[in-house]
């Protein structure tokens, strides 16, 4: 990796799996990943229902755009954001002796608050090694988190196909 690169990775639900936050963890190195699994914290909480039950930090106005396969037109859609910090227990499926028995990870839940009619609301959450600040901050977003919802995907992105605004931060 060239200096002064700060490498990311991104994935989609088939990225949640503990082997990958450990090798991250170890590696050093970040992550941003959509949750799919209900996992166990330290406290023997759901790391789900725990971020859904956090208070909203504040909001953010997104684009969406259209969904071709269910025929939704674009449009712009409020969501709010909360986060918290959570240490997530091993799972018992995992055999590896040299994993460790938690990763403490931040969770950053996203959640559409006036869903079209007819339409369940948009709710992303997401497991990242990056401070929560990096995620969002204030009524400002992040690179990463604007292109996460406008794409409903985790892509890359590029500075051409995201225009975030001046006052957004870049950290790719």
């Amino acid at each position: 990796m060239p200096d002064g690169v700060h490498c990311i990775t991104i994935c989609d639900r088939e990225g949640d799996f503990y082997e990958l936050y450990a090798e991250a963890s170890e590696l050093e190195t970040d992550f941003v990943i959509r949750v799919t699994h209900d996992r166990l914290s330290d406290t023997d909480e759901k790391i789900v229902s725990k971020i859904r039950h956090k208070k909203a930090a504040g909001t953010v106005k997104v684009n969406i755009p259209r969904d071709s396969r269910s025929g939704k037109p674009a449009c712009e859609a409020e969501m709010e954001v909360a986060y918290c910090q959570v240490n997530v227990k091993k799972p018992t499926t995992v055999n590896n002796e040299n994993l460790p028995e938690k990763l403490s990870i931040n969770l950053v839940r996203i959640t559409e608050l006036n869903p079209p009619d007819g339409c369940d609301a948009i709710e992303w959450i997401l497991a990242t090694s990056l401070p929560i600040n990096t995620i969002y901050r204030g009524n400002d977003n992040c690179r990463l988190l604007h292109t996460t919802l406008e794409n409903r995907t985790l892509p890359f992105c590029s500075k051409k196909r995201c225009r975030c605004g001046e006052n957004t931060a870049a950290y790719f």
